[in-house]
C-alpha cells in the first residue's frame, strides 16, 4: 500500500481507488475507507464504486486499490 494523499490529486478518469471519509469514523461497520470513483454526472462528484451512489460526504484522502490476490 502507499501513503494516504490529498483528495486534490486523486485521479479523474474513472479509476478506482480508496477514498478516506473522517466524518465517518468510529462506526460498528467500517465507513470511513470506501472504494470511490470520479463521475462527471451531475457537474462532477465522488461516487461508491460497490454501490453507484454519489458520496455527499467530504472525503479528504485517497490511495490507489491494493492489487488482488494472485490466484
Amino acid at each position: 500500500m502507499t501513503d494516504w494523499q490529498p483528495i486534490e490529486t486523486a485521479p479523474k478518469d474513472g479509476t478506482a481507488v480508496l477514498g478516506y471519509f473522517p466524518a465517518k469514523r468510529g462506526f460498528v461497520a467500517r465507513q470511513d475507507v470506501v472504494p470511490i470513483y470520479w463521475s462527471e454526472w451531475g457537474g462532477g462528484t465522488w461516487t461508491n464504486s460497490t454501490s453507484g451512489c454519489r458520496l455527499l460526504d467530504h472525503t479528504t484522502h485517497w490511495q490507489p486499490l491494493p492489487a488482488p490476490p494472485g490466484g
